[in-house]
């Protein structure tokens, strides 16, 4: 990353920079082979969410030639085998990158898109193997990747996954919801009838699960089922299943 330097300072006037094709053509060799290659960013964030326009940076490859140079060296004459090799690396990154940072999804994205063969069977390889403790971090993430591409014939791993989510006991209502999120991915994911039925079956399942938690919850809070507490307590209850039908999706059902 590179502050504005005096180097090719005439490029950058009134502390605007206008991007060159070869900035485009920059940032597209890093979507290709899954690198930051930014010729340009906005800054930092500050406390509140804005962006620091102080901090912002130009690593442009026409206003640093050095960074054209380094680029071309790194993946000049990059064959195909060697592309889906890099991209394989990211992409196994679901299963060595701990849950505490975030995870860059870009190489199963791109190997999915470029190779849909091999990354479809790269993909169902992730399905199976992501760790039980990595779930709940990339669970959703890992759905989104796959969405957009075809999975028929592979639907088996989908399923089991889902169903693996819903099984995967967590306390906490935030975690469950997440996990039903998920589950919904796989679901859509899903053409054959009886895999669907049963991940809804699992799902309802789930959601009974959360009703019943909360339930128990209200009920030691001091909320008993007589009287006119016994209203209240259903008033809230109801509130809670529309509250799990609004955050799950236009298919949900209690």
């Amino acid at each position: 990353m590179n502050r504005i330097s005096t180097e090719n300072l005439e490029l950058i006037s009134e502390d605007r920079y206008v991007l060159r094709v070869g900035d485009l053509c920059f940032a597209a060799v890093g979507q290709i082979v899954n690198r930051p290659l930014h010729p340009a960013s906005g800054g930092l964030r500050n406390q509140n969410g804005a962006r620091d326009l102080r901090s912002a940076c130009v690593n442009s490859p026409v206003h640093s030639p050095l960074l054209a140079r380094a680029t071309r060296e790194d993946w000049a004459g990059l064959t195909p085998a060697a592309h889906a090799a890099s991209l394989q690396i990211d992409a196994r990154g679901y299963l060595a990158a701990k849950t505490d940072r975030t995870l860059d999804p870009g190489g199963l994205r791109r190997m999915l898109f470029y190779y849909p063969e091999q990354g479809a069977k790269l993909a169902e390889v992730l399905l199976v193997q992501l760790p039980d403790e990595k779930l709940s971090s990339y669970a959703d993430q890992l759905i989104a990747d796959i969405t957009p591409f075809s999975w028929s014939g592979r639907e088996a791993a989908v399923s089991a996954f889902a169903l693996r989510l819903l099984a995967k006991p967590t306390p906490a209502l935030g975690l469950r919801m997440a996990r039903n999120d998920a589950a919904l991915a796989c679901r859509d994911l899903l053409s054959d009838r009886d895999r669907i039925e049963t991940v809804d079956s699992a799902i309802a399942a789930e959601r009974a699960a959360v009703i019943a938690e909360r339930s128990r919850a209200m009920a030691d809070a001091g909320y008993q089922i007589a009287g006119t507490s016994a209203h209240a307590f259903l008033v809230m209850r109801g509130d809670i299943a529309d509250w799990l039908n609004k955050s799950e999706g236009p298919n949900a059902k209690l």
